[in-house]
């Protein structure tokens, strides 16, 4: 949960604190289902370490993958899973291996990674608490990992048959031959979680990649009478030497564009002009179209050496997104490639694994054990959970058969449109175009938060549909509330994970503005005043009083437990006796009074409002301090209308993504112990206009609140001045 606050030094001190929750009722960040505890840390060790050197000790270098094939199928079936073998070849032999629980072969998620390495094949050895060899890192780690959390998630009854599947390819490390041929089996997934050495990160995208080779034919002859042959070499060289001078493009998320000449032949002998000279060069890509990429190249090269010949390699494509929303993983880019894209689909992709890839493809490739057993639990997280609401409807289904219902169906449906509509924005956004403006100081700014603000009709239309399909119907405002508790208590005997973390020092954050005579309240862009509330009842347990929460100010969207409909607040009004809502049971319609839906866009306003309820007690009422503590770029607009912005650094999948924002319009962001600087230009003149923090703690212990010689409020309006005037 993360929060923001309004704050007075006044007689009449009033302390606001608005807020949004990821709620578990949300089309947003998924949350991790399962328990991931072992009760046998030592036997699941021994068997995870078994597994792993199994693979590694049997070499599988790209093409040769036939041996360790045989030896995993063989493996699976032990261990009570149904194996199919996939021809990818006959000569040689190569096959992918399909295993899956019982019958059902059509699965809701799949598991994948690849069984090829690349050269030389070197064996298996221990080192302390190191395991060295070819493969151990680049993807037998993944492979024995995926596994063994199968086998954990399966023999608890955390999953079932038709739950998940898992495809082990070979050929990914040249051609994505495996992942091809995947292809033909007609199956379709909605969840795909690949697995590649990420250093127990999700990789939120990976560069693109191109392929090229230079050819050069010349004319050979003696070489000490070059005037009679050609020297391809002559050719080849200053080609090759073009690279560097290409405008390779670049973005503010995958960074440089890159190449690599790795391979470069020419000629037979030091004493024989070369007739033939070639090449082979790889290209990382940042961004930008790839054919358009290989036409810029092509030209470069030829307006230096016209008489080369040079071959792209097919299926070149651009830097890839990739799914990171589950909570409790930090993410990153990584620049390498992976068979995310051979696999056709509009299923969710995860990419994940142990081990860095600066390890892999070396001569001292090598992987921590403590990180491969980590990779299991990590693996576990990442299977999709149902919606809380189907869990409620279904309270005697255990987790392996919730994702079976209609409900769990209908969610299904609204999360897969809802992305598909999302992704229609964004692609719809990026082909507008551009006014040449310079997207940086305020005018930045304020371009960007009108991007944001256009997704509003994208999340009406969303939370309709999940009215509509009737998944929230007839739940208890009562059960919404239980599960909000067990969303933060957690409960692991009844299969409830901990799904929201409360931040360090918040309970103690809510004394204190009591101490100073304050208020606080939340605003939730989520669906369930109930939910909550009952993450209020465990996050600040008596410190509260939960019948007065009105006093707290909360303002969300609901559910109408007896239609299913969302229900929205109107945010243009202050007096919560307009806010009551008549209930429509014919049509199931939005009511009549509550129909303004909260989406992230209103952050703001929803902000506003409950400033003006709280704090106009009359003329003579001293004009609030507020501050806004958010972490999302959809608390751009509040943050910065604040007296104060606070970002609260996130330990989610976008990490930075506030802080990058600011730093792409021209400004910076200061940890809150240099709350001093906050309006005022540093050594790098650029102004500071938001702090940040890792926890509430940090902003007690600032002293910021209490510091009476320093006025935020007059620093921040002889800045905007100074920006207005420029």
């Amino acid at each position: 949960m993360q929060f923001s606050a309004v704050f007075t030094r006044a007689a009449l001190a009033k302390v606001f604190l608005a807020s949004y929750a990821v709620s578990a009722l949300s089309i947003s960040p998924q949350m991790p289902l399962y328990n991931t505890d072992s009760e046998d840390e030592s036997s699941s060790l021994v068997g995870l370490l078994l597994l792993h050197k199994s693979l590694v000790e049997i070499p599988s270098i790209s093409r040769a993958e036939h041996n360790v094939a045989k030896w995993l199928a063989s493996y699976l079936e032990g261990e009570g899973f149904t194996v199919e073998s996939q021809v990818v070849s006959t000569d040689p032999p190569r096959e992918n291996i399909f295993a899956y629980i019982g019958s059902e072969r059509h699965t809701r998620t799949l598991i994948t990674s690849h069984i090829d390495t690349v050269p030389p094949y070197w064996p298996y050895e221990r080192r302390g608490d190191e395991i060295w060899g070819r493969g151990t890192v680049d993807a037998k780690g993944a492979v024995a990992a995926q596994i063994k959390a199968v086998e954990a998630l399966r023999d608890s009854k955390s999953i079932s048959e038709g739950d998940v599947g898992m495809m082990f390819v070979v050929g990914e490390e040249v051609n994505g031959a495996g992942m091809l041929k995947v292809n033909e089996l007609g199956l379709s997934w909605e969840t795909v979680i690949f697995g590649e050495p990420t250093e127990l990160k999700l990789a939120s995208g990976h560069k693109g990649i191109l392929k090229f080779r230079i050819d050069a034919h010349g004319k050979g002859g003696h070489s000490g009478y070059p005037e009679v042959g050609r020297n391809a070499n002559d050719m080849l060289i200053p080609a090759l030497a073009e690279l560097a001078n290409i405008d390779w493009p670049r973005s503010e998320r995958f960074g440089n564009t890159t190449y690599n000449i790795g391979r470069m032949e020419g000629g037979v002998a030091d004493n024989v002009i070369a007739a033939d000279a070639y090449a082979l060069v790889s290209v990382r890509v940042a961004d930008g179209d790839p054919e358009v990429l290989e036409r810029a190249i092509s030209d470069a090269l030829l307006a230096v050496a016209p008489d080369l010949k040079i071959t792209m390699a097919p299926g070149g494509y651009g830097p890839v997104p990739i799914n990171h929303d589950v909570e409790g993983f930090e993410s990153m880019v990584v620049n390498y490639g992976t068979d995310i894209l051979h696999l056709d689909g509009g299923h969710k992709r995860y990419l994940y694994g142990p081990g860095s890839i600066l390890l892999a493809h070396s001569d001292h490739e090598h992987l921590k054990i403590s990180d491969l057993e980590e990779a299991v639990e990590g693996y576990k997280k990442l299977f999709p959970r149902p919606s809380p609401a189907i869990a409620l409807q279904n309270p005697s289904l255990p987790p392996s058969q919730l994702s079976q219902t209609p409900a769990a169906e209908a969610w299904n449906n609204c999360k897969s449109q809802y992305l598909a509509d999302l992704s229609a924005h964004y692609e719809k956004e990026n082909q507008e175009p551009s006014d040449g403006g310079v997207v940086t100081g305020l005018g930045g700014l304020e371009r960007e938060q009108g991007s944001l603000d256009a997704l509003r009709d994208v999340e009406w239309a969303s939370v309709k549909r999940v009215g509509e399909s009737g998944i929230f119907k007839g739940l208890s405002k009562e059960s919404l509330r239980e599960k909000g508790r067990a969303a933060t208590a957690g409960n692991p005997q009844d299969g409830n994970d901990v799904a929201v973390v409360v931040r360090e020092g918040f309970p103690e954050f809510v004394t204190w503005i009591g101490q100073i005579g304050g208020q606080w309240g939340i605003v939730s862009v989520n669906w369930s005043r109930m939910w909550v509330r009952g993450v209020l009842d465990v996050a600040l347990e008596e410190r509260w009083v939960p019948s007065q929460i009105d006093l707290c100010n909360l303002t969300t969207n609901d559910i109408n437990p007896l239609t299913g409909m969302i229900l929205g607040w109107r945010l243009d009004r202050v007096c919560y006796d307009l806010l009551e809502t008549t209930i429509n049971t014919d049509d199931h319609q939005l009511s009549a009074k509550r129909t303004h839906l909260l989406t992230t866009a209103d952050k703001l306003l929803a902000q506003h409002k409950m400033m003006f309820y709280c704090f106009d007690i009359g003329v003579s009422s001293p004009e609030p301090l507020t501050i806004y503590i958010g972490d999302s770029p959809t608390d751009l607009s509040p943050l910065l209308h604040a007296d104060i912005g606070i970002i609260m650094n996130s330990p989610s999948s976008t990490p930075g993504a506030l802080g990058t924002l600011i730093d792409k319009c021209g400004y910076r962001v200061l940890p809150v112990s240099e709350y001093k600087e906050l309006y005022c230009k540093g050594e790098d003149e650029k102004v500071a206009i938001l702090l940040s923090v890792n926890n509430f703690t940090e902003i007690i212990d600032s002293g910021m609140l209490q510091d009476e010689g320093w006025d935020p409020t007059a620093a921040k309006k002889a800045w905007k001045k100074a920006e207005s005037e420029s």
